[in-house]
């Protein structure tokens, strides 16, 4: 049962771009975290996702996979290929279905997007 509830998506026709950019999670937002988000904001090709909903924080690193070869993955069907990149196929990860504009997610782009970025009207979530 709990299969017929798994969302499968299709790569095919996709332009790769879950092998463009990954998303490291920083987990809850927090007031004490919130000058480094500046600092790793300030890095080229390096941006911030504020999940507004969930009071979470993301790293969105861009930079294309060594294994993309004219927009499809060298090691598709390989057994050497990684297990995340698997899981973008199932879920809301997929930005092909999901794409940031239609989540409730501030991005920001620049250090600059940061220093006007209002993070006094986000709710902090204590730590458990």
């Amino acid at each position: 049962m709990e299969e017929d509830l798994q969302i499968k998506f299709e790569c095919k026709g996709c332009r790769a771009l879950c092998c463009k950019e990954f998303i490291v999670s920083l987990g809850t937002i927090n007031p004490i975290g919130i000058e480094s988000y500046g600092f790793q904001v300030s890095h080229k090709n390096t941006y911030i996702a504020i999940d507004k909903e969930k009071g979470e924080i993301a790293l969105i690193i861009k930079g294309d996979c060594e294994f993309l070869i004219d927009e499809q993955c060298s090691i598709y069907n390989d057994p050497k290929r990684f297990s995340v990149c698997g899981a973008y196929e199932l879920g809301p990860k997929c930005l092909r279905y999901f794409p940031w504009e239609k989540q409730n997610v501030d991005i920001l782009n620049t250090y600059e997007d940061y220093e006007n970025y209002d993070f006094n009207k986000l709710e902090f979530k204590e730590k458990k």
